[in-house]
């Protein structure tokens, strides 16, 4: 089994459930993969870094990267994009902003944390989170932690600000 783990820039392999994972680094955001069974070889389309990673499975290493063309300079706004999809830098290091809501929306679906609203016109919400708690949606990243226990930078706070608004 192969599974891209988009959040942590990594992609999963094991032979049978309860074996043991291994674990390989690619680009950014792998979404989507296809596997050549006569080369033994996985693609795998990395979505923030327009790349395709080409994965050797019998070793479970990178073997080459192609690029999708040059990639512009990142606005703000796509600086936040990327910080929206980035699980490592949540709390637990796991989960990511699209974990929950799913490319900025909602899956629908009942989960653990009372089934988030989709995000689409956040940026005008007169309050946050299921009890409201949180006045502003500033307010909502003042109360988020990177794994090393420090508040989001300013500069990422910024960023994430600008990715929701345009949603």
């Amino acid at each position: 089994m192969i599974a891209s783990l988009s959040g942590i820039n990594q992609v999963a392999f094991t032979k049978l459930p309860g074996n043991d994972i291994t674990r390989v680094s690619v680009e950014s955001r792998p979404t989507a993969m296809t596997v050549d069974p006569k080369r033994q070889c996985a693609f795998v389309a990395n979505t923030l870094s327009d790349s395709i990673s080409i994965i050797d499975i019998p070793s479970r290493s990178v073997t080459g990267t192609v690029k999708l063309g040059p990639i512009p300079e990142p606005t703000l706004t796509d600086q936040g994009e990327r910080l929206f999809y980035n699980a490592k830098l949540s709390l637990d290091g796991w989960y990511s902003c699209n974990s929950c809501h799913i490319n900025g929306h909602s899956n629908g679906l009942r989960n653990d944390n009372f089934n988030p609203p989709s995000l689409r016109g956040v940026s005008q919400r007169p309050n946050f989170f299921h009890d409201n708690r949180a006045s502003s949606l500033r307010e909502v990243f003042t109360r988020c932690r990177h794994p090393d226990g420090d508040l989001i930078p300013q500069k990422d706070l910024e960023a994430l600000l600008a990715y929701l608004k345009q949603l």
